[in-house]
């Protein structure tokens, strides 16, 4: 087994800490440095889930000073989902409401996507050397795409290479049909460090070298 040293992550959107959880339950040693979360309950879920850890990962984020390995943001997705139809499935006329998308300045929850990418820009040289987004399967969709296609963009210019797949959980043992597009961005100093991020993350990212996507 790879021996790994802590790992310091930035939780955006941070829910209850999924992605922590799952770094926790493969053994990866995990120092959050930050957390942002506007929902309640969600954090009183994340506060109830890593009680034992919290004493020891308490860091001042005076002058924004975070410098994570991981930066992880599930960015909301109500304006992507296709479930999310601001509850009606047509708007006026007839024409079917395909939600508010997540164009930058729209205003809309998801287009808080682009706060990441502010986030990086304001670290100056140094950045994450990796970038995961999670979202629904709809921002690949000919209605989302060209946001996609934007944040890709975004992600290259600030020295990122990129990877994405979309993962359901039934092909991980849970009953339910749930598709999720998984984004990952290296810096591409950071490319031999691929091989950690596949152990780390439990995704099989050679084959994407080996036919070129990255």
């Amino acid at each position: 087994m790879i021996k790994c040293s802590e790992i310091k992550m930035l939780e955006l959107f941070g829910g209850i800490g999924s992605p922590r959880c799952a770094l926790r339950n493969i053994g990866i040693p995990v120092k959050a440095i930050d957390y942002v979360e506007i929902d309640e309950k969600a954090v009183k879920s994340y506060n109830a889930m890593f009680e034992s850890e919290l004493p020891y990962t308490i860091q001042s984020v005076v002058g924004w000073n975070l410098k994570p390995d991981i930066l992880i943001h599930g960015s909301p997705c109500q304006d992507f989902s296709i479930a999310g139809h601001q509850g009606k499935a047509t708007a006026a006329g007839g024409r079917i409401n395909r939600g508010k998308g997540a164009d930058k300045g729209s205003g809309t929850r998801s287009s808080l996507m682009w706060e990441t990418i502010n986030i990086i820009k304001q670290m100056g040289e140094w950045k994450p050397r990796f970038v995961i987004w999670e979202n629904v399967k709809n921002v690949t969709s000919k209605h989302m795409i060209h946001n996609f296609n934007r944040y890709l963009s975004e992600m290259q210019r600030l020295g990122y290479i990129n990877s994405f797949q979309t993962l359901d959980a039934r092909e991980f043992g849970l009953p339910q049909a749930r598709e999720r597009v998984f984004t990952i961005s290296v810096l591409i100093r950071e490319l031999s460090s691929l091989y950690v991020l596949s152990y780390i993350m439990g995704i099989a990212l050679v084959p994407f070298l080996n036919t070129g996507s990255l």
